[in-house]
């Protein structure tokens, strides 16, 4: 009977501990999110709307372009703290879908972009940072095999249109081959 008193004495003190730090963690949650944080996510809302996406892509280093077209859709999401990107097209003939997500991490102050599309199947997290009006997002992909660069540059970015890049390194960033190239230009300029 002994161990029962007193495992109900220590479980009564856990509850007010555990509220305590269950507030700390809440105050610094908020503390770390300020007006001037989400600022750099407002540099991006000129990206919000329907567009026309011009696609070049290839499979490999040598592989062979393909060129199609597609439609995107951006728009806010998650009670407006991130941008959604729906794109829909084709690639080698079937239907392409892919999903991206892009935000400002008010901790680290740096883009963040999480992508998935219907080839992969593999949600990728991409860092980078805007200069020069130009936006570079980079990840790491470590194999049994190599360690793979992966870079997304956003450029000419104006109200009405802008281009992505996608690039690879298997040399740890020496040299950089492209696999893909895209052009949009937004719907009802």
């Amino acid at each position: 009977m002994d161990m029962v008193c007193e495992y109900k004495a220590k479980r009564s003190l856990m509850v007010p501990v555990l509220f305590v730090l269950g507030m700390c963690v809440a105050i610094e949650g908020h503390a770390q999110a300020s007006p001037s944080d989400s600022e750099k996510l407002k540099t991006l809302e000129f990206l919000i709307g329907e567009w026309k996406v011009y696609v070049n892509a290839r499979l490999s280093k040598d592989g062979p372009w393909e060129k199609s077209e597609g439609h995107s859709t951006i728009k806010r999401a998650v009670g407006n703290s991130i941008l959604e990107e729906d794109l829909k097209g084709t690639r080698q003939g079937r239907e392409y879908i892919a999903r991206y997500w892009m935000a400002n991490d008010n901790r680290t102050l740096r883009y963040q972009w999480a992508i998935v599309d219907s080839d992969h199947g593999v949600l990728e997290l991409y860092e980078g940072d805007m200069t020069n009006g130009t936006i570079t997002l980079e990840k790491e992909i470590i194999t049994p095999q190599v360690t793979i660069l992966r870079r997304l540059v956003y450029s000419d970015l104006t109200p009405n249109s802008f281009k992505t890049q996608s690039l690879r390194s298997v040399d740890k960033g020496l040299t950089w081959d492209v696999t893909g190239s895209s052009r949009y230009e937004r719907i009802g300029k």
